[in-house]
């Protein structure tokens, strides 16, 4: 049912090297972080820290938070932009997304339920806020039109806010599209069909 297929936008994990230690221990992050240094000087690149913490965190952050299993995709792009192709994807109720183009962004987070709500996770650059919005539901299962829900802008308590607001939001949309649909149906078989010509299904014995 999902129509965005995540990419690795030409990030690739260091050939030797498997998933971090545990960070939390510091003896062992700093061993890790003074192993990346070299290897960049090995690699005469630099490597720039920072104090936001990283993407993928928060958004396995939100998935926790959030009713029933989420499966994360974290994408990352070399160019500093998030692809226009997957904008046009967000449901949205105002042009909250859309001004990202304009701003440096290395990364975003997919979010997936397995029952067709994706979620896109950006963070956005000159105020540091997370921003998380709805993706459209795929057209070969609905069909759907207008405004979408608001997306959530929050520092803090992210997931609360997903959940309390921007999931009920979604699902009453999707709601409406599906009565739209079966009313539009309704509509044309009125219109299409003369009373008595559709046979009724034999019931089952």
């Amino acid at each position: 049912m999902g129509h965005h297929r995540p990419g690795t936008g030409g990030i690739h994990p260091a050939p030797g090297r498997g998933p971090p230690a545990g960070l939390d221990n510091h003896s062992q992050a700093r061993e890790a972080l003074t192993q990346h240094h070299q290897t960049a000087r090995d690699c005469q690149t630099k490597v720039i820290t920072s104090e936001r913490p990283y993407l993928g965190d928060i958004a396995h952050l939100i998935a926790e938070g959030l009713p029933g299993p989420w499966e994360v995709d974290i994408e990352h792009y070399p160019d500093g932009n998030i692809p226009t192709h997957l904008l046009d994807w967000v449901w949205e109720a105002g042009p909250v997304l859309s001004p990202l183009v304009k701003y440096r962004n290395s990364g975003a987070a997919i979010l997936r339920d397995g029952g067709g709500t994706e979620l896109l996770l950006a963070e956005r650059p000159w105020d540091g806020q997370y921003l998380v919005a709805t993706l459209l539901p795929s057209p070969d299962y609905l069909h759907v039109i207008g405004a979408g829900p608001r997306i959530v802008a929050a520092a803090h308590a992210v997931a609360a806010e997903v959940r309390s607001r921007l999931l009920p939001e979604f699902e009453q949309l999707v709601n409406l599209a599906r009565l739209r649909e079966v009313q539009e149906d309704l509509n044309w078989l009125r219109d299409h069909v003369e009373p008595g010509t559709v046979p009724y299904p034999t019931p089952r014995t």
